[in-house]
């Protein structure tokens, strides 16, 4: 064997140890970095979600502004990396944990609706109820027969 089929094989051996086999669908690969890098960016949007949603059970003091920021930032990250890294490539366990994910973020949306529409109505009877307080009555449409 001639050293440079040689060197040729152990640096293809040394690809394939880099990346991991897939567990679903036909063997795909995904490397190991790109895994971890995807494994880190799920572990933030879950830990982002799951402190929103936890402050907006338990009625907690939560910064909306740096939530919504922090938020954005690693669903940003999450795109990016399924760019460039198909669902076909992934273990398992990584499908799994992002339709946990998705769960989540589907919970979280509810969660917020609901604070948003409660907002809302709050508003809207205390806006009525300034207008009472500084009204007299006298352009009020209902005392004019409008």
């Amino acid at each position: 064997m001639s050293e440079t089929t040689q060197t040729s094989l152990v640096a293809e051996n040394e690809q394939h140890q880099q990346v991991a086999p897939v567990q679903t669908g036909e063997p795909q690969y995904i490397s190991s970095q790109d895994l971890a890098r995807l494994e880190a960016i799920i572990a933030r949007a879950e830990q982002v979600i799951e402190e929103e949603i936890d402050a907006i059970s338990t009625h907690k003091p939560y910064n909306m502004e740096e939530a919504s920021f922090r938020k954005s930032k690693v669903m940003l990250e999450l795109e990016r990396a399924g760019e460039s890294i198909s669902m076909d490539d992934l273990p398992s366990a990584v499908v799994e944990r992002l339709q946990n994910l998705q769960e989540r973020v589907a919970l979280n949306l509810k969660l917020l609706s609901t604070q948003l529409d409660s907002v809302k109505d709050l508003s809207g009877k205390l806006a009525s109820a300034i207008r009472e307080m500084d009204s007299d009555g006298t352009y009020d449409a209902s005392a004019g027969g409008w």
